[in-house]
């Protein structure tokens, strides 16, 4: 082949390259999402979900969260922003029912009972053991958008990560102060998985998740 064919061939090739490079940089928009948005629903879920594990009260030797004494109280607060699908995955996680209405699980008993109403000197630094695979991990809401994989399943818009890091306090700097005292790690691992549904409006809800510390 004379080089001046070569040449004209190779030419052809990298405009061939130049003129796809658009299409290749915009594969991800061809799903239609909107990374920042999904990441803005993600981290307003995981923050309103940490009210489902706050004013405390016991009742019968049990603790129980006021705000929320019965099923369709979390209902109708978290209705906006999980399907029913994702309220009932929440709820089973975090409550089972009483007599009285919904009381805490036992890992958040125990932890309320050995942890929370003693002495930070006998205190069991346990809160984090009770909370590390559920949908109230802090670390959750600290998750870089960057760490995160979207992608589309039919009608749903699914996050996801496979041991993002999350930096609580540096152990070789500094004590860790109350995050040690509720049993924190200097740093943790966490591989999370949510699944959005999204509406005819383009509204998205929490259908389903989950959340896997690396801490045994």
């Amino acid at each position: 082949m004379r080089k001046e064919t070569r040449n004209r061939i190779a030419a052809a090739v990298i405009l061939i390259v130049i003129a796809c490079l658009p299409f290749v940089t915009e594969l991800p928009k061809s799903e239609g999402i909107d990374e920042d948005e999904v990441h803005y629903h993600y981290v307003k879920t995981v923050t309103e979900a940490q009210s489902l594990f706050e004013a405390h009260e016991r009742m019968d030797g049990k603790y129980y969260n006021e705000r929320f004494p019965q099923k369709d109280a979390v209902f109708t607060y978290m209705e906006d922003t999980f399907t029913s699908a994702g309220i009932e995955l929440a709820l089973s996680t975090i409550f089972t029912e009483a007599d009285n209405g919904l009381v805490y699980k036992e890992p958040f008993q125990h932890y309320l009972r050995e942890g929370y109403y003693r002495t930070s000197e006998s205190s069991d630094q346990n809160y984090y053991d009770a909370v590390k695979n559920t949908i109230l991990n802090p670390g959750l809401s600290v998750i870089s958008l960057d760490d995160f994989e979207f992608r589309r399943d039919g009608g749903n818009v699914i996050l996801e990560t496979t041991q993002a890091s999350v930096l609580y306090y540096n152990s070789e700097k500094d004590s860790g102060g109350h995050f040690e005292r509720y049993g924190y790690p200097p740093e943790d691992e966490l591989t999370v998985r949510f699944t959005f549904k999204e509406g005819e409006d383009g509204n998205l809800k929490v259908q389903d998740y989950s959340v896997k510390s690396s801490r045994s």
